[in-house]
């Protein structure tokens, strides 16, 4: 019996070291184990896209996906607006020095017209200081008739005066209203009627 409880006494001071043939489990080993298979379990759980994580981390893999598509687009895009930006700042270089061109033109056309007087102003003042009246013709009733052609820059009063007329006068012998307007080449009657 001595045998037994040297044994038993063994047993108790060597407690913490593993016997030979044998082997000492204790509970941290045991929890540290647990812990290790479920942490296999939640990854692998995960690989295969079960749970609820799984699918969120596929929904924001495809979320991702999409912006990045989006960014590539987004991107051909202001490469596409940069592009049709250089081409209206040259359109609009050409169509400015097009535009300079055709006003220096203008400016050369108008320099020569105000050089020489045009056909309509040379003849006025060609007939201004002549101004004579129309040769005079007869009527059907043998009275004699003067006309006279209207010139540019003539009223019916400086008409009146050159003829010894009143402006009633001139207005009633060729039946011309108050608001009436004469023109240029109009022929007007400056001899009373008899």
């Amino acid at each position: 019996m001595r045998n037994l409880d040297l044994a038993k006494d063994n047993v108790r001071h060597e407690k913490g070291k593993v016997q030979p043939g044998g082997f000492n489990v204790r509970p941290i080993h045991i929890a540290g184990a647990l812990l290790i298979i479920t942490i296999i379990f939640i990854a692998y759980s995960q690989m295969k896209g079960g749970g609820a994580e799984g699918k969120k981390m596929l929904e924001i893999d495809k979320s991702l996906g999409d912006i990045e598509n989006r960014l590539n687009k987004i991107e051909s895009t202001v490469k596409n607006i940069s592009s049709i930006d250089e081409q209206r700042t040259k359109f609009e270089i050409s169509l400015m020095n097009r535009i300079e061109g055709i006003e220096s033109l203008i400016a050369k056309k108008s320099d020569l017209d105000t050089e020489k007087p045009d056909n309509l102003h040379r003849e006025a003042a060609v007939k201004a200081p002549d101004q004579k009246p129309v040769p005079e013709s007869h009527d059907k009733t043998g009275t004699d008739i003067r006309y006279h052609q209207v010139l540019a820059g003539e009223t019916l009063y400086r008409i009146s005066l050159k003829y010894g007329l009143t402006v009633e006068e001139l207005r009633r012998i060729n039946k011309i209203a108050p608001e009436a307007v004469i023109y240029v080449g109009q022929r007007l009657i400056v001899s009373p009627a008899n």
